[in-house]
């Protein structure tokens, strides 16, 4: 069974919802109202094999409206005050990873080895799994109300509302440090408005650099439309690399493209690099 969110005042509410949503089967559904994300720099929602399904119990976003007062929407909104004046990068709304590797999958690994740019050498294996599924919600980036219009010009441009993205993990230390790489099968989101936004990215799927990639095999992005920004900064972001297939359909958002990425976003590249080129 689903689990159905009210909205609420709480910080913690949302949060606490997935996290329920994931020990059950993985499906939360948003009431119409505001669910308030919790601050935070580098949080991260950890999502297992077993995936995510975040949708609402109310009517399309589409298209975005002015402004939150009196929508039927369900509406996923950022605090106010919620960038840290000190370190405001990488504050995100609501940003996903995978879970750290189990003991079978470290025990089943293919290690490969890989030496970086600074001549540092580790042994590294991949694993792919779970999926992502975000639909028919607002999206209030509410940058408005962060003070971010006193910040230099990209201070905080990746403090993203929606990020996603592949993580490292380390394992038991050998002679030649290990780590495992593990990344999404498949992100997807589907009738999201975004307003509100400007200064920072409104959805952002990041390629962490070193030898992993792509680090979510699959990306499908549907009816997604922007509405009122603050400015046109860092409006949204699909980092090279990211994903071996990707469908970007009806959008309005800027997207790969706008940065000369497009091209790498959706050429198909399969499998992961070994470091030999």
């Amino acid at each position: 069974m689903p689990i159905i969110l009210p909205p609420s005042d709480s910080q913690d509410a949302l949060v606490d919802g997935i996290a329920q949503a994931l020990a059950g089967d993985g499906t939360l559904l948003l009431q119409g109202g505001t669910h308030f994300t919790r601050p935070g720099v580098n949080k991260h929602i950890a999502v297992g094999a077993g995936g995510l399904r975040i949708g609402s119990t109310g009517p399309s976003p589409l298209p975005p409206p002015s402004a939150v007062i009196g929508v039927t929407q369900a509406v996923i909104r950022r605090p106010d005050h919620a960038l840290s004046a000190s370190t405001p990068q990488f504050n995100y709304g609501l940003s996903f990873i995978p879970t750290e590797p189990t003991p079978d999958e470290i025990a089943q690994a293919t290690w490969k080895t890989f030496t970086d740019p600074g001549g540092d050498t580790f042994e590294f294996a991949v694993v792919m799994r779970g999926s992502i599924q975000i639909s028919r919600l607002l999206i209030d980036c509410n940058m408005q109300n962060q003070g971010a219009e006193s910040l230099p010009p990209h201070a905080a441009e990746h403090s993203a509302m929606l990020a996603f993205g592949g993580f490292r993990y380390s394992v038991t230390q050998q002679a030649t440090p290990r780590f495992m790489y593990v990344g999404f099968e498949s992100v997807a989101v589907d009738h999201l408005g975004f307003i509100n936004g400007g200064f920072a990215d409104d959805f952002w799927v990041n390629y962490p650099g070193g030898p992993f990639y792509p680090q979510i095999n699959q990306v499908s992005i549907t009816n997604v439309s922007s509405g009122p920004r603050l400015n046109r900064r860092a409006r949204s972001q699909l980092e090279g690399r990211s994903a071996s297939r990707g469908g970007i359909q009806q959008v309005d958002l800027v997207t790969a493209a706008d940065r000369g990425r497009h091209d790498e976003f959706c050429d198909g590249r399969q499998g992961h690099d070994d470091g030999s080129q």
